[in-house]
């Protein structure tokens, strides 16, 4: 399993990610919701943070801090803005995945670490959930080093992954202790300094500290939309997804053929939406599932940081006799896995450009301070342009607005639900001052 085949496989399923997360930039995947929201504002305010910033000021300065700059520089600049706010998102996928390829880590453990991160990041980046994919990064990179310790032989990565995870996301609520327990069961042996893993351990510590502090004094926002019967459905999916899954290479694994067809099967059944006409819609119909699917991830990264524990043989050998058993079947879930990622990928990819170009034609239309949308048809009634419904009366004020920095050439146009601007996302004082400068800067000589 050790062979360097199983590698070269293995740097395949990393370039194949690489290939479609540059294809997720392209489209503007990133742009989706909550996305645009992070791409406009810090580029019209490089101060401009989130609620409850405290709890996630890492993960957002790593998502929008090259942004911040730019904004300094240009503030019309959305177009390479979304790009690096694309770049910076995505990379919390890649990044880990090179590093679990490239890892010392045997065969049999790097692909089932590789699947079961997939799993997780399978619907946050359809969204993306950037301050849980940065969680899940950092969890996964620093359980794949204490794991393998001679990918880290100093302790520093792991040391700055600790740091970093303490404003990151309130899930580390959980996962810190476990990865604590398993840092501190095998740190004593990993060749590190004595006051690194110390130190590294204190942070661990220190985060869930730090997240229940910062709740205490702001609860916002609240997770009542997350514990319902969509959290066990969307689990029951999944993980059923991943357990079949393995199952059945495991009766196949020495009919190669076979495995390669449900490989192909996962990345086929994706795409394939692309020839129903309402089929396509993966992000908008699957983002009932954003909140839950956060549900769904928190239980992979705990599982992910219990992994050294689990895998300790002083303790107990039954989960190391089981990747050994299961060995190859591994190598074929990962394949699967990375199968389903792209297909779902591409199938995002192509939604969000359809989406976006139809409603570029749109907002071309348009000029103004629009406070009925009523006035932009694809907003009342996107079905009926073959769009999808969003729901969401906040977003057609963000997506204007980068329409507007985009289109230099056009007037500028703001659609706003009155009802739906508040302080948080974003104000109307604000919406107003940007359309002024946006609409001096058009205006013709003389």
């Amino acid at each position: 399993m050790n062979g360097m085949p199983s590698r070269d496989q293995a740097w395949a399923r990393a370039l194949a990610i690489a290939a479609v997360l540059l294809l997720s930039i392209w489209s503007g995947r990133q742009l989706f919701l909550d996305g645009a929201n992070f791409v406009v504002q810090p580029l019209l305010d490089p101060f401009w943070f989130p609620q409850p910033t405290p709890r996630r000021f890492f993960a957002v300065m790593w998502s929008t801090g090259a942004l911040r700059l730019l904004g300094l520089i240009d503030p019309d600049a959305v177009v390479p803005g979304t790009m690096l706010f694309g770049a910076a998102v995505y990379a919390l996928i890649l990044v880990p995945v090179v590093a679990i390829c490239r890892s010392g880590l045997d065969d049999a453990l790097r692909h089932a670490l590789l699947a079961v991160f997939l799993s997780g990041t399978l619907l946050l980046a359809n969204f993306p959930v950037t301050e849980l994919l940065f969680a899940l990064a950092l969890t996964t990179l620093f359980t794949l080093y204490t794991l393998h310790p001679a990918d880290d032989p100093k302790g520093w990565k792991r040391l700055a992954a600790a740091f970093f995870l303490v404003a990151s996301y309130e899930t580390i609520v959980l996962s810190n202790i476990v990865l604590a327990l398993a840092a501190r069961r095998s740190g004593a042996q990993d060749g590190s300094a004595g006051w690194v893993r110390r130190t590294t351990l204190g942070l661990l510590c220190f985060g869930p500290l730090f997240q229940i502090g910062f709740y205490l004094v702001n609860p916002e926002p609240s997770g009542g939309d997350v514990l319902n019967a969509h959290v066990i459905v969307l689990a029951a999916l999944l993980g059923g997804q991943l357990l079949l899954s393995l199952v059945a290479i495991r009766l196949f694994q020495h009919r190669p053929v076979i495995v390669i067809a449900l490989a192909a099967a996962a990345f086929v059944l994706p795409v394939a939406l692309l020839l129903v006409g309402q089929g396509l819609y993966l992000r908008t119909r699957l983002f009932q599932y954003a909140y839950p699917s956060r549900v769904y991830t928190v239980g992979l990264s705990i599982l992910i940081a219990m992994a050294p524990l689990l895998l300790d043989q002083r303790r107990w050998s039954w989960p190391r006799r089981g990747l050994d058993w299961l060995g190859g079947s591994l190598r074929g879930l990962s394949l699967t896995m990375v199968a389903l990622f792209a297909g779902t990928s591409i199938l995002s990819s192509v939604d969000a450009y359809r989406y976006r170009s139809g409603l570029e034609k749109t907002l071309s239309q348009l000029s103004g301070i629009v406070l009925d949308v009523s006035v932009c048809d694809l907003c009342m009634e996107p079905r009926r342009f073959g769009l999808p419904d969003l729901g969401y009366p906040w977003i057609w004020t963000l997506y204007s607005m980068a329409h507007t920095m985009r289109r230099q050439d056009q007037p500028a146009v703001v659609l706003i639900v009155p009802e739906a601007l508040t302080d948080e996302d974003i104000s109307r004082a604000e919406v107003e001052r940007f359309y002024a400068r946006e609409a001096a800067q058009r205006r013709p000589p003389g």
